[in-house]
This record gives C-alpha cells, structure tokens and sequence, in this order.
C-alpha cells in the first residue's frame, strides 16, 4: 500500500480522551475529493485502560469544524481487546459528495487511556482482510 504524508489524517496520534484528528484534508470547494478513496485506520501503539474506542469520518464546509459537523461513516465502536499495535481496524470507502473538510473524529469509552496511538490516511489501494464501510 502506497501512502504520502499529505494523506495523514493521524500520524501516529496519541489519544488520551476523545479527540478530534490532527490534521483535516481539504477536498476542493464541491467537497468531491477522490471518489473511491480509502480512509485507513491502523493502531500504532497498543492501547491501555479504555473499554472502546468508537472512530468516525466527519465532513463539514468550514475547516474549523465548528456547529452543523456531520458523521458520514463510522468504525463503531471498537473493543480493548482488538486495540492492539500494528492493527489496521478498518477502512472508509469516500463517498462521491461531501462537505469541503473531512477529519477523522476518535470517542474514548470508558476511562481515558494513558498508551495508544493511531494513524488514519488515505490510500487509492483497498486494505486486504480488513472490513470497509462505505460512506
């Protein structure tokens, strides 16, 4: 699989509550970026002491990602147990039409952890083994 730093939502992202991606990627002004895209998720760090960990795609027309964001597809929530180092949890297939900005949005279940890193990027390849939800 291909990948460029450009297309990192997340490198290697420490969480230690909910939190919003570092980075956002800017699809142009009709919001249509790469149709047939994917978003990969991929644990970096194991993580410790959460119960779940719940990963999204949100879209919105401002960068600032103020009221009005929209989740156009989620990971759900994903167990401890499968939170584990060089796991890929999944992936998004983009959709065809969305909002201008996308980031990727992590809800913490439970007590926040204090280990766990994730990457999320785009990649042209589909992940192989690996569940994709479609936008």
């Amino acid at each position: 699989m291909i990948t460029d730093a450009n297309t990192y939502l997340s490198n290697a992202q420490a969480l230690t509550a909910t939190a919003a991606s570092t980075e956002y990627y800017n699809c142009g002004a009709e919001g249509g970026g790469e149709p047939g895209a994917y978003l990969v998720f991929r644990v970096t760090q194991v993580f410790n002491t959460l119960t779940t960990l719940t990963v999204d795609l949100q879209c919105h027309e401002d960068s600032a990602f103020s009221t009005g964001t929209r989740t156009i597809a989620s990971l759900g929530a994903i167990p401890l147990a499968a939170l584990t180092a060089n796991t890929v949890l999944g992936a998004i297939r983009l959709p065809a039409n969305h909002e201008q900005y996308l980031r990727a949005y992590y809800t913490v279940g439970g007590a926040n952890p204090s280990t766990g890193t994730i990457s999320a990027f785009f990649t042209h390849d589909a992940p192989v083994g690996v569940a994709i939800t479609n936008a």
